[in-house]
C-alpha cells in the first residue's frame, strides 16, 4: 500500500539574516504542539533554516527536535557573536496533522534562545467506502462490517461508509450467517489516504424444508398443497414435500387440501438458520353419520342399519354409548366407511327411551340419536283425511294420543303442502317432536298439474290431503268433494260414507250395484263433471240395509 503524508507541519521560524558570514554557535529553540483541547501531539518534527536577505533559506533544513508525550519540544540551534541578531524559519513535518499557524518569524538577538513556539494542530481521518451486493448487483442491507473502530453496517442500498484515524489498520470481514463473502475479508495497514470502492459479493445460503402428510395410519395423502412456501410445493404419492428456502426467511406454512385438517394446523419458522427436515403433519379423521336421529314411534322391536363415513378413508372407529336396549347385531368398530346394524328391544314401559351413540376415536367423532316411544303409545287423528278442489285450501287436524307419547309435523310433506300452527308441549329431547295431544294447521297451494295428488303429514301417524288437478278426469264415478274416483259405481259406494253423493258420466255401467249404505247417486254427467245432460245406465240394482236417491240413472 502506497504510504503518503497525511499531514505536514511545517513551523518556520524565520529569521531574517543580516550576515552572510556562517554560524557555528549553539542556542537553544522550544515550543508546543497541541490540539484544539490542549492535548499534546507526540512525535511532531521540527526543523529549521536560516533566511537570507530575498526570504529564502540561505541553509539546508535542519531537523533538531520533536514533540514528546506531551506536545512539548525543545532542541539546539546554530548562533554565534559577533552578529548583533539572526533571523530563523523553522518548519515541523507529521503525515496525521494539520498544523497551525503555517509558520512562524522570529528575530533573535545572537546568543538568545527562542521560547513561545507553540502550535495548534488537527488530526486527519479518512474514509472506507463501498458496497456489499449479490451476484446480480443488488445491495445487501444490513451485514455488519466487523472491524472498523465503529459500528458500520451496510444500508438499504447495500452501501456502507466508516470513518478512520491516519495510520490506522485492521482486517474488515462483512458478517452475516446467511452469507458467504468474497472477498471473504480485507486487511488494511497504516491507512493514510481514503478507500474507495471497497466491494465484496455475498453469495445467500439456502436450506431445505421437507416433510410428510400423512393419515393418523401412516399412509402418506398426495396432492396435498403446503402453503407459503416458495412454490407452494403439492406432496407427492408417498404424501412427501420439500422446497428450499433463503436463509434467514421466515415462513408460517399450512397444508391444505379440500375436506381435510391437519394438525399441526401450521408450522411458523423465525427465521430459517437450517436444514428443516421431518416438519409432518397429519390428517385430522372426521366422522359422520347417514342418519343423525331414529325415531321408533310405536315402542316395538325394531332393526335397521347406520352408515359412516370417514375422512381420510382410513380413519379407524368404535362405537360407544350403547344401552342394554339396544343390540348391534354388526359393525361395533371399524376403518374407513362401514355400516352398523342394530336392534331395538321394544319398549315395555310408557315413557319413552333415548340413547345418544357416538362413532369416531379419542380425538373427533359424530354422534347420532335413539328415541322409542312406550307400548301405549296410540295415535287418533280427527280427521285423517281430506280432500281439496285443485285451487288449494286450508285446515287443520287433531291428534289424540297419551301425554308421554311424542310425535312430530316432520318438514317431509311437499312443498305445496305447508305446515301451519302446531299445537303440544315440545320433546324433552327435541329435534322438533312434541309431547301429548295437539293440533297440527296446514294449507294447500293452487295445483296447477293436470293430475290429482297426495300429500301427508306426521310421524308416527300419517295424515293424508288430497287435492284435484286440472285434468279431465276419465274415469266415469266419483265420490263428491273427496277427490276420488272409480272404474264402478260398486267401487264408489264402497268407499262412500252414508250421506255421501256419487257422480256418475252419461256412461254404460256392464256391473251391477248392491246397496248397503244411504246415499245419492245422480248420472249423466260429461267427462268433466261439469254438467248432466244425459243418463248413466246400471245393469241391475240391489239394495240391502240402505237406501238411495237416485237422479239421471236408468237401471236394465
Amino acid at each position: 500500500m502506497k504510504v503518503i503524508r497525511c499531514l505536514q507541519l511545517t513551523v518556520i521560524l524565520a529569521v531574517i539574516l543580516t550576515l552572510a558570514q556562517s554560524v557555528q554557535a549553539a542556542c537553544t529553540a522550544s515550543g508546543t504542539v497541541k490540539s484544539a483541547s490542549g492535548a499534546g501531539i507526540s512525535g511532531v518534527w521540527i526543523e529549521y533554516c536560516l533566511v537570507n536577505t530575498q526570504g529564502g533559506c540561505s541553509t539546508d533544513l535542519v531537523r533538531f527536535a520533536s514533540t514528546d508525550s506531551y506536545g512539548n519540544f525543545s532542541g539546539s540551534i546554530l548562533c554565534a557573536p559577533p552578529f548583533s541578531h539572526l533571523d530563523y524559519r523553522f518548519f515541523t513535518w507529521t503525515p496525521c496533522y494539520q498544523v497551525y499557524p503555517f509558520s512562524i518569524t522570529k528575530t533573535v538577538s545572537a546568543g538568545d534562545s527562542i521560547t513561545g513556539l507553540d502550535f495548534s494542530a488537527a488530526a486527519y481521518t479518512f474514509k472506507i467506502a463501498g458496497k456489499v451486493a449479490d451476484g446480480s448487483g443488488v445491495g445487501i442491507s444490513g451485514i455488519f462490517m466487523n472491524g472498523f473502530p465503529s459500528n458500520t453496517s451496510t444500508d438499504s442500498a447495500g452501501l456502507y461508509s466508516a470513518t478512520v484515524p491516519c495510520n490506522w489498520g485492521h482486517k474488515v470481514t462483512p458478517s452475516d450467517s446467511c452469507y458467504v463473502f468474497s472477498p471473504e475479508s480485507i486487511m488494511y495497514s497504516i491507512v493514510q489516504e481514503s478507500h474507495t470502492d471497497q466491494n465484496y459479493t455475498g453469495n445467500i445460503l439456502t436450506y431445505t424444508i421437507s416433510g410428510y402428510v400423512k393419515t393418523a395410519a401412516g399412509a402418506g395423502i398426495p396432492g396435498v398443497t403446503i402453503r407459503n412456501l416458495p412454490g407452494n410445493p403439492v406432496t407427492n404419492s408417498s404424501g412427501f414435500y420439500s422446497a428450499t428456502v433463503p436463509c434467514g426467511g421466515q415462513y408460517s406454512v399450512w397444508p391444505e387440501k379440500t375436506g381435510l385438517t391437519f394438525t399441526p394446523a401450521s408450522i411458523a419458522y423465525h427465521p430459517i438458520r437450517s436444514n428443516q427436515t421431518n416438519q409432518n403433519f397429519t390428517a385430522d379423521c372426521t366422522f359422520s353419520v347417514h342418519i343423525p336421529a331414529y325415531i321408533s314411534g310405536f315402542g316395538g322391536s325394531w332393526n335397521t342399519t347406520q352408515s359412516v363415513t370417514t375422512t381420510p378413508a382410513d380413519c379407524a372407529w368404535s362405537l360407544t354409548g350403547v344401552p342394554s336396549w339396544i343390540t348391534i347385531n354388526s359393525g361395533a368398530a371399524g376403518t374407513g366407511n362401514g355400516t352398523i346394524n342394530f336392534t331395538l328391544a321394544a319398549n315395555p314401559g310408557t315413557v319413552f327411551e333415548q340413547a345418544t351413540l357416538r362413532i369416531g376415536n379419542a380425538q373427533a367423532g359424530a354422534t347420532f340419536t335413539i328415541v322409542q316411544n312406550g307400548q301405549n303409545c296410540t295415535f287418533t287423528l280427527m280427521p285423517p283425511t281430506a280432500t281439496y278442489p285443485k285451487t288449494g285450501g286450508s285446515g287443520a287436524f287433531a291428534i289424540a294420543t297419551p301425554d308421554t307419547c311424542f310425535w312430530s309435523a316432520p318438514s317431509s310433506q311437499p312443498t305445496w303442502l305447508s305446515l301451519g300452527s302446531i299445537s303440544a308441549s315440545n320433546a324433552p329431547f327435541g329435534l322438533g317432536y312434541r309431547m301429548g295431544s295437539g293440533g297440527v294447521g296446514y294449507g294447500l297451494a293452487a295445483n296447477n298439474g293436470e293430475y290429482e295428488r297426495t300429500g301427508y303429514i306426521g310421524y308416527p301417524y300419517s295424515f293424508s290431503a288430497k287435492q284435484a288437478g286440472t285434468l279431465t278426469v276419465a274415469l266415469p264415478a266419483w265420490i263428491v268433494g273427496s277427490g276420488s274416483y272409480f272404474t264402478t259405481l260398486q267401487e264408489a259406494h264402497d268407499m262412500a260414507e252414508s250421506g255421501n253423493t256419487i257422480e256418475a258420466q252419461a256412461v254404460d255401467f256392464p256391473d251391477g250395484l248392491t246397496a248397503t249404505k244411504h246415499l245419492t247417486i245422480i248420472g249423466g254427467f260429461d267427462s268433466g263433471y261439469t254438467s248432466n245432460n244425459g243418463y248413466s245406465t246400471l245393469k241391475g240394482l240391489t239394495i240391502h240395509d240402505g237406501s238411495l236417491t237416485v237422479e239421471m240413472l236408468r237401471i236394465r
